[in-house]
């Protein structure tokens, strides 16, 4: 029998289940339903309703839809984890934080090439963990889809939400939303910030040694009005200029 899988953004508990039934029920049959809440998952068997008249009943409950290939998850996964080299490669430890048992987290973990990890833990205790993190590294990034990563992701340094199927609140908690939903794309973020920051420096470090030069100059009679004006336009096209170099970064991380 056909089967397809859908990937549900706001599917997070029994309720959003119970209302994806009474709406899809009629249409596809409640046995023909399977509901993953885990994955945010809906697997339909049979060929009715079309794919479009799914996704505009789904999108009719507040929630929305999206056709999930079969064969993405294995490419996912090996991409995932050549990016989360990348990111261990420019000076970053990983941990897993699941709610999930420890079964779960462990495979979730291993997929993803992550060596530690804690289950069967309470938005309280992701809060805790984070502030413990925080207070020994100063800095620390939590990436996070659910209701229940919110609290952590407002305690860390740096909240990072999937933007496109995240929750509301998560998204709302977060500094930076993925709107590809791939954290693939974490390296090259990281690494782009770190481009960014290296920008302002030089940009900064040029403005204020010209300015200094010239005070100094002028305080020894060899600098004209004209010389100052024209120094300062000059520097604020080569910050200009630095500044769009930007644009032409590398981008390794986002392809695929």
């Amino acid at each position: 029998m056909l089967k397809r899988q859908f990937k549900i953004r706001g599917l997070d508990c029994a309720e959003e289940v119970a209302i994806l039934k009474r709406q899809l029920g009629p249409v596809a049959g409640e046995a023909n339903l399977a509901f993953d809440v885990l994955r945010g998952r809906l697997t339909v068997a049979g060929p009715v309703p079309e794919d479009a008249e799914l996704l505009r009943l789904v999108g009719e409950t507040g929630m929305s839809a999206e056709l999930w290939d079969a064969s993405r998850p294995e490419g996912a996964r090996s991409r995932l984890r050549a990016r989360l080299r990348d990111y261990l490669m420019i000076g970053s430890g990983l941990a897993l934080l699941g709610g999930d048992n420890e079964g779960t987290a462990r495979s979730v973990a291993a997929a993803a090439g992550i060596t530690g990890f804690r289950a069967e833990l309470l938005p309280a205790d992701k809060v805790k963990i984070i502030e413990e993190l925080v207070d020994r590294w100063q800095s620390v990034a939590m990436v996070g889809d659910g209701v229940n990563d919110a609290p952590a992701m407002a305690r860390s340094t740096l909240g990072i939400a999937m933007g496109a199927m995240g929750s509301d609140a998560a998204i709302e908690a977060a500094d930076v939303a993925l709107m590809t939903d791939d954290i693939a794309h974490l390296p090259w973020l990281i690494g782009h910030a770190r481009r960014t920051l290296r920008v302002i420096k030089q940009n900064i470090g040029l403005s204020l040694t010209v300015k200094f030069v010239f005070a100094a100059l002028s305080f020894a009679g060899y600098a004209s009005l004209w010389a100052a004006i024209a120094s300062d336009m000059g520097v604020s096209l080569v910050v200009i200029a630095n500044g769009l170099r930007l644009l032409h970064a590398p981008n390794k991380g986002k392809r695929g």
